[in-house]
Order: C-alpha cells, then structure tokens, then sequence
C-alpha cells in the first residue's frame, strides 16, 4: 500500500476514537445563579429549619438593555425562589425541584447570610457550598442587618440589573470590609477567628415602590463559627484600616474637626500597613503601623493647607483620628468579644511555634491581654488649588 493510502488509513482509524461531546448542556437548560441567601425560618428558634433563597437570572430580560444600567421594563431580570428543610442541601434541592433549568452555581457573585443563620453557626451554611463542585468559592460572603437575605435579593436595585452585580461592585468599590468564601472559611478553620461585612437596606431618593437601595456598612465579627456581635461607627471603620485585606482600601473619606463647627475632610489614597508580634521575656506584644496618603477634599476651618506648619496639624489631626478609630476596633475585638479577627493568633503560630503550643489551650485569654501598639504616619499628597479656606478668604474681606 502506497504512504499516501497508510495515512488515509490511519485517519480513519483515529475517528474511532473521538467520542464526541457526550455530556453537553445548552446554555437555555441552565439556570445561571447569581445569588443565594441563607437564613433560618424562625430566627429566634436554634433548631429551626433553614430557608434557603436562591437568585437566578433571566438572560431575556438582561439582553433588552445592551446599555446596562437598571431593568427598563416591568419585568425583572431574575427570578427569586425559596425553599425550606432541615438542612441547608435539601432547602436547595426543594428550590431546585420547582425550577426547570439545571442550576448553574460557577457565575454565582455572592451569598447572604441571614444573622440568625450566622449566630447559630456558619460552618452549617457553608460545608455545602464547599463540597459542591460546581459551587464558586471566590463568591463575597454579607451578613444581613436588620433585615432578612430575601428582603435584600427582591429589591430591584436602580443602577444594576441583578442585586448580585451591584453587591460585588460595592464590595469591590465602596473600599470597605470585603472578604469572600475561601477567606472567610480559611480565617474559620486556622488560628484566628473570621468576620465579614453587613449589608442592609437604606431609604433614599433612589428607592421607589419597585425597587430599592442597600449598603454595606459594620463588620459582623464571629468567634469560631458564630457570630458574637457587630462593629459599628468609629470600631467599623478602625477595623477597616487594620483588617487583613486593608491594602485593598481606597477612596474612604474621613472628616475631623479643627474647631466648633469648622471641618476639613480628607480621602484615603493609598494605605500601607504592618504587623509585627513579638514574644519577649514579658510575654507576647504586637505593634501596628500605618502609613496613608491622603488628599484633601474639603477645608473649611481656619487652616491654611498651603503653609507647611498648619499642613503637618492637619496631618497631626488625621493621625490622631485614625488611632482613636483602631483602637475603637482593638478595644472591642480584645475586651468586648475576645474575637481574634485579625489572625493575630495565627502569626504568632508561625513565627513562635514552641510559644504557641504552651497557650493555645487558653488562647483567648492571653489574646484579651496582649498590648497593641498602634502608630500612625500620614501624608497630605494634595491640598486643592488653594491652601486658604473660601470661609477665611470672605473673612479677610469683611463679609
């Protein structure tokens, strides 16, 4: 047989081989999940069951508006269904059952806990999500506040077509507390304790009867598994500037008063911190450093920002804010809830390994008692076109 007829042959053969695509699905036989919440039935009932909402979108309804931006009709762009049981699996598979698409868990963008879910334990609510393979573990971990995990994936937000889009673009650009399933679970089961961020519903201009409007705002703090309590105003914030994922704060304005009623406020550009424990003979001790640069927004006090004395108060100013805020956060972490949130307990372990195992039995004791030192350098990278105040400026003209 001549080579050009072996080749002929050989192709032939190879088609035998190729089994083609056996276990494919069309994209109109799944039911893309952008959201799930979980949260229990009757919240004030430790073994009650769990309810579980599951988010998923209309492909017809996002396609109407190739401009993006919010629904532009009276439909919305997903559907939300519920479903209850014993356990968190056969809440979604009862949701599951009533819906004619196969799930399709890998695009989904966040998961709402309920605070009673959170308080009773969180292991329950995500053992699932990490042994199901097609569950997406980069998914943004919230807590809900003050409000229920359906109430928040109903509402019609204005500026996003999904509630799951618009959550992971808050977590992404509000520069708060952001934290996800793989973090959250990895801080659970190593030497410190997870927190995440809480999510609830505001009322503004933007929020209609079809729709609504939510933020993130305070810090759920857990101790294991379950959550103990939230950090709110000036701990909230704190705990941002010091959180483990606080390289990723940007654009967080703060205000600071010079005097009765004259301000000046400043955004955060960019934050650098560090953490370094130590183990002396007087036991262990940690010491935090930050270092911001900021720019300035709005001057309305007596300062002139362009002159390099009442430049460095202002600076003086911002550091001594930011410190009352992180030990605002320390004080609570410490005393209030003995929650070690900022995996203290972990660099200890990995740095003092003998140490360690000596007081890991009473690890929460020794972590109330730890000294924190906490120093703070700030920047002023840009005071604005003019250094004077307009309120000073109208004041050296007589008005």
């Amino acid at each position: 047989m001549k080579p050009k007829g072996w080749g002929y042959l050989g192709m032939a053969a190879l088609t035998l081989l190729c089994t083609g695509c056996w276990d494919s699905t069309e994209i109109n036989e799944l039911g893309i999940v952008t959201a799930t919440g979980i949260e229990l039935v009757q919240p004030h009932n430790p073994k009650s069951e769990v309810r579980v909402y599951t988010q998923v979108a209309r492909p017809s309804e996002l396609s109407s508006n190739p401009n993006g931006g919010g629904p532009t009709g009276e439909a919305k762009a997903f559907v939300l269904e519920s479903g209850t049981g014993p356990t968190v699996s056969l809440a979604g598979t009862s949701v599951q059952r009533a819906m004619s698409r196969r799930f399709f868990l890998r695009d989904r963008r966040v998961i709402v806990i309920g605070e009673s879910m959170a308080r009773r334990g969180m292991s329950e609510g995500l053992d699932e999500a990490l042994r199901n393979p097609d569950a997406r573990l980069r998914s943004y971990l919230v807590i809900a506040d003050g409000c229920r995990p359906g109430a928040i994936m109903h509402l019609a937000y204005p500026l996003a077509r999904l509630p799951a889009d618009a959550i992971s673009d808050l977590e992404q650009r509000h520069g708060g507390v952001t934290i996800n399933v793989v973090q959250f679970i990895k801080a659970m089961t190593g030497k410190g304790d997870p927190y995440a961020s809480g999510i609830r519903i505001v009322h503004s201009q933007a929020s209609t009867e079809k729709g609504g409007m939510f933020e993130l705002a305070d810090v759920a703090v857990f101790r294991g598994d379950r959550m103990v309590g939230w950090l709110r105003g000036d701990a909230a914030k704190g705990f941002a500037l010091i959180q483990p994922q606080s390289q990723q704060l940007r654009l967080e304005s703060l205000a600071v008063p010079v005097s009765v009623g004259h301000w000046f406020t400043s955004q955060l550009i960019v934050l650098n911190k560090t953490v370094q424990v130590n183990w002396g003979q007087q036991g262990p001790k940690v010491a935090i450093a930050l270092e911001a640069q900021d720019d300035i927004l709005e001057n309305n006090s007596s300062l002139t920002l362009d002159h390099s004395r009442d430049l460095r108060i202002a600076e003086h100013l911002l550091e001594s804010r930011m410190r009352q805020q992180v030990q605002a956060a320390l004080d609570a972490l410490q005393h209030q809830y003995q929650a070690d949130c900022l995996g203290l307990g972990d660099a200890f372990f990995a740095k003092y390994p003998s140490h360690w195992r000596q007081v890991e039995g009473h690890w929460r004791q020794v972590y109330r008692q730890i000294p924190i030192e906490v120093t703070v350098r700030v920047h002023v990278v840009r005071s604005g076109l003019t250094g004077d105040s307009l309120r000073n400026q109208l004041s050296v003209k007589g008005e």
